[in-house]
């Protein structure tokens, strides 16, 4: 081999043992081009406040339907838990520009999951991270299964996500538009008894029956939701497609007005406590309601009735099903999406 052949091999090699270095420090480099680039755009387009806040209306208050979506309400205690939504936060984030936000799963523990949103301002060089716990243990400390695990992440990353964003974004600037749009999502008269039928609609293919919206209402029947009532009703629903879980947003204490009933019996059902005495003692416990959430989800991903389902089981409505056929349930519902 001679001298230039010697050279153009060395040159080779050279090349290779600094082509790692070189690809980790050029990757640097295009990231914070790509980001200077962002940041020199935003600066060079500004937004405007007042425009931010006609968009905002625009796209929050299109119609009842929409407005229903901006804001949530979780009863507790006599009081209400509300706020605006993620979808308001994805209206708000639209109309704001200039921005970028993301969320992600940063831990799983035992007990719980962390997911952390993040929302950057590009223009003002802004940056906001906030982090939301979920648990991810049944009220008798069972875990959840993967699919539950994977259903509560993506409800955490969606609240973190939207608390990062309505941090990032000053409060005054989108206010009034969250408190119009929850006017426009009231409805009128003429309305009323349409918009209330679809969310009692909505809550019974998942589970919850009437009675136990009217005891979270504190109303006596359906009739006695008016609008101030629809209000706080369209407010549960957006909780829950926040990611709120159904038994969250019903408390227990709301639900279980209805049990103190037998007591006012028990005298005169005395004699039949020795005949029976299994029934009453080791009743077979039924399916949380984080678990009826996913059977109800699976069956409308699957295009089955849930009328079909609680025929199968012989039970009058999801929540109903035995907890020890939860898996088989899941096990049917796939055979029957098969056999289809």
């Amino acid at each position: 081999m001679n001298a230039q052949s010697q050279e153009l091999v060395d040159n080779e090699r050279e090349v290779s043992i600094e082509k790692p270095g070189t690809d980790l420090a050029l990757v640097g480099a295009i990231a914070k081009a790509e980001l200077d680039q962002q940041i020199t755009t935003a600066r060079a387009y500004p937004r405007s406040i007042k425009k931010f806040i006609n968009e905002c209306r625009d796209m929050a208050c299109l119609n009842e339907e929409v407005a229903a979506e901006m804001f949530y309400v979780l009863p507790r205690g006599g009081k209400k838990i509300e706020g605006p939504s993620v979808r308001m936060a994805e209206v708000v984030q639209s109309a704001w520009g200039n921005c970028q936000s993301g969320a992600r799963v940063v831990e799983e523990g035992k007990d719980f999951i962390t997911a952390q949103g993040v929302f950057f301002d590009l223009e003002r060089n802004v940056r906001v991270t906030m982090e939301v716990r979920r648990r991810i243990t049944d009220k008798d400390g069972k875990r959840f299964n993967a699919d539950m695990i994977g259903v509560t992440s993506s409800a955490a990353c969606s609240i973190a996500l939207r608390n990062a964003i309505f941090r990032g974004i000053p409060k005054g600037f989108y206010n009034s538009v969250y408190e119009e749009a929850r006017k426009v999502a009231r409805g009128n008269l003429k309305s009323l008894v349409t918009n209330r039928t679809e969310a009692l609609d909505w809550l019974a293919k998942r589970g919850v029956p009437n009675a136990t919206v009217l005891s979270a209402l504190g109303v006596k029947g359906v009739e006695d939701i008016g609008l101030d009532e629809l209000e706080q009703l369209r407010g549960m629903v957006g909780a829950i497609k926040d990611g709120e879980t159904i038994e969250t947003v019903f408390a227990p204490k709301e639900v279980s007005a209805p049990q103190s009933k037998p007591a006012t019996t028990e005298p005169k059902a005395k004699p039949k406590k020795d005949k029976e005495p299994a029934a009453k003692t080791t009743p077979e416990p039924e399916i949380s309601v984080d678990q009826a959430t996913v059977i109800t989800d699976h069956l409308h991903e699957e295009g089955i009735a849930v009328a079909a389902f609680c025929a199968h089981y012989k039970i009058e409505n999801v929540e109903a099903l035995a907890a020890a056929k939860f898996k088989d349930a899941l096990l049917w519902i796939q055979a029957q999406s098969e056999g289809t």
